[in-house]
């Protein structure tokens, strides 16, 4: 039988790249062999087991699965596998892949598709994206970069590794997987059981992994990304219009994860909008790194929950989670709301900066109107820190049941709203600061009872038991709604006054003068408030 109609008979068939004469020594260039090996158009392509192939770019041409069977492939200074062909389905898997010396290291590429020209780092709206299903996985080892265009079905990126020394440069990500520039509604992407650590460029708004365009159902879980670049403030970024995006039980080193819930490349804003969730992942900032905050979000309908910040970067201030709405698409309404759920999260700003805050809410701007709106912040934990809740302009909000302790600023549990229609109620402060006013029950601001500032009016928001100390004679307490009861203790002679807005026993100012005095009062009116109780010693 000649070798081409051997060949034939391969079609849709397992054929091995040493069919083709592949020698695998690492000396000699295989690429003549490996593509005529493609060109064959198998359904399966093996690479032999411990052997080491030099190559130089490689172009699949058909449906395949390429197995490299945990060999080792010498790629050039401009990449390996580049996919000019429409195909439904492509797996590249099992190759430990490095690198020969070459015309650079910036922009070399494992995988990418498109007709671009060999290492380009060029990549847009012009290009044409013919996979429309792709799966990366399986040990790629020291890949420079993986691009994924033109994903309209599904595409999976599993268990790869990207362990760089400094000296090796990227252009614009060690992965990129884009959708396009047309819809909303890509089909689903795993980025699953991947590894990174490496030395992306200095500065900020560097990118390990970038996902963008219109992908719906982005599954991220279970992958470790550590950042060594102390000079880098490095993101997981998934700028994109995608719905139901899951992110889940990830490790971050170092490296912020970005998402922006917008339209991003798409000429129109996505259509359909569905809950993000981003829990069970642990998130850690170390000393002497650029990041400004662990987690930064902009979009609606997010959740989230049981996730663990540290924070250690004392050269500048850091919030762990920093929520923005000021790039949401009109089709979120021109009122900015935000509907998003932060519960259940451990916060450990010990060491931080002195301004760090837990939670952060951008204040409103233009684009906005309103600003953020519907924000539950529940059953949270966090240790040190200036703010637990920083940001201003949100309503019809509720932040109850939280813990904070150890703080190490000196404005404490500070939420910089101040306005009506929000609710904080039944939270633990380390803290004898105001923090809001509005629906205020049932906080403990300290765990000792607290002294009420020096004025006519002191506010309350804080908690329930006080202390007064006052030369100032006290007609009324502001940050109380109808309903609240309060109980004032002496620390210092102090008048309460009788008037039109302290109604007290008898009609007449008590002075709280001898060790022991208490007197216990509610608020009956949006002005008034009522005797309850006294102890005159």
């Amino acid at each position: 039988m000649s070798k081409a109609l051997e060949n034939v008979t391969k079609l849709n068939d397992m054929v091995s790249v040493t069919d083709f004469g592949a020698v695998g020594d690492g000396v000699t260039d295989d690429t003549a062999a490996i593509q005529a090996a493609l060109d064959s158009l198998p359904t399966f392509l093996e690479f032999v087991q411990g052997a080491t192939y030099k190559a130089g770019i490689l172009y699949p041409k058909g449906n395949c699965h390429i197995n490299g069977n945990g060999c080792t492939l010498l790629g050039s200074a401009s990449g390996l596998f580049n996919c000019k062909t429409a195909l439904d389905r492509l797996y590249i898997e099992g190759f430990n892949v490095t690198w020969t010396s070459g015309t650079g290291t910036l922009g070399r590429q494992f995988f990418w598709n498109g007709d671009n020209a060999a290492g380009s780092t060029s990549f847009g709206a012009t290009t044409a994206y013919p996979i429309t299903d792709l799966r990366i996985f399986d040990n790629n080892i020291g890949a420079s970069k993986v691009e994924c265009f033109g994903l309209s079905t599904e595409s999976r990126v599993y268990g790869n590794r990207w362990d760089h020394g400094a000296t090796v440069a990227i252009a614009p990500a060690y992965l990129y997987i884009e959708r396009g520039t047309t819809d909303d509604d890509a089909g689903p992407v795993w980025v699953q059981n991947n590894f990174f650590r490496v030395y992306p460029p200095a500065g900020s708004n560097v990118d390990i992994v970038k996902i963008s365009g219109g992908v719906t159902d982005a599954h991220i879980t279970d992958n470790y990304i550590f950042n060594k670049q102390t000079t880098s403030a490095a993101q997981f970024d998934v700028y994109t219009g995608a719905n139901k995006m899951r992110f889940t039980n990830n490790t971050l080193i170092n490296c912020q994860l970005h998402r922006k819930q917008v339209k991003g490349s798409l000429p129109v804003e996505p259509t359909i909008y569905a809950h993000d969730y981003i829990g069970g992942n642990s998130f850690e900032l170390q000393l002497g790194f650029l990041e400004l905050y662990a987690l930064y979000f902009i979009g609606n309908l997010g959740t989230i929950s049981n996730n663990q910040f540290k924070i250690r970067n004392v050269t500048d201030v850091c919030r762990a989670v920093y929520l923005d709405q000021s790039d949401v698409d009109t089709g979120f309404g021109t009122s900015g709301i935000v509907a998003t759920i932060v519960s259940n999260n451990l916060f450990d700003l010990r060491s931080s900066h002195a301004g760090s805050a837990g939670v952060f809410v951008k204040t409103a701007s233009a684009v906005v109107g309103a600003g953020a709106r519907l924000l539950t912040i529940s059953g949270n934990i966090q240790i040190g820190g200036a703010y637990f809740v920083q940001g201003g302009s949100q309503t019809y909000s509720a932040i109850y049941g939280n813990v904070w302790g150890q703080s190490s600023g000196a404005l404490g549990a500070g939420i910089n709203a101040g306005l009506a229609n929000n609710a904080v109620i039944a939270n633990v402060f380390d803290s004898d600061i105001p923090y809001l006013t509005g629906v205020t029950e049932g906080n403990e601001a300290t765990l000792s009872i607290p002294t009420l500032a020096a004025g006519a009016t002191p506010d309350v928001s804080v908690g329930s038991v006080f202390f007064v100390n006052s030369a100032t004679p006290i007609t009324g307490f502001t940050g109380a709604n109808i309903g609240k009861r309060i109980t004032l203790f002496l620390a210092g002679t102090t008048t309460i006054t009788n008037g039109s807005n302290m109604k007290l026993n008898g009609n007449v100012d008590f002075v709280m003068d001898n060790f022991g005095d208490s007197l216990t009062l509610v608020k009956t009116t949006a002005t008034r408030w009522n005797e309850v109780a006294r102890s005159n010693q």
